[in-house]
């Protein structure tokens, strides 16, 4: 499996320019991506819930996987220990 294209181009072109700028002697001192998170807060989807599918459209095409939506009743159960559905 290829990695995605985001962690090659901090590999080829981020962490050499990181480690000239701060100098580092070591490969292991550039910092390195571990987990990227695309937040997106919708408070009017409770209105409108047109609106909750458009922004799951949006997020797929833009990160390239299906959107994991946590709806404010499903943080209760969460916490609770209990399925989500």
């Amino acid at each position: 499996m290829a990695a995605p294209r985001i962690l090659e181009r901090y590999r080829k072109e981020v962490a050499p320019k990181l480690k000239t700028e701060f100098a580092y002697k070591n490969p292991h001192q550039v910092p390195s991506l571990t987990k990227i998170v695309v937040n997106i807060g919708l408070g009017e989807a409770v209105a409108n819930p047109k609106l909750m599918e458009k922004a799951t459209e949006e997020l797929a095409a833009i990160t390239g996987h299906a959107a994991w939506i946590l709806l404010p009743g499903d943080l209760d159960a969460l916490r609770m220990g209990a399925e989500v559905e």
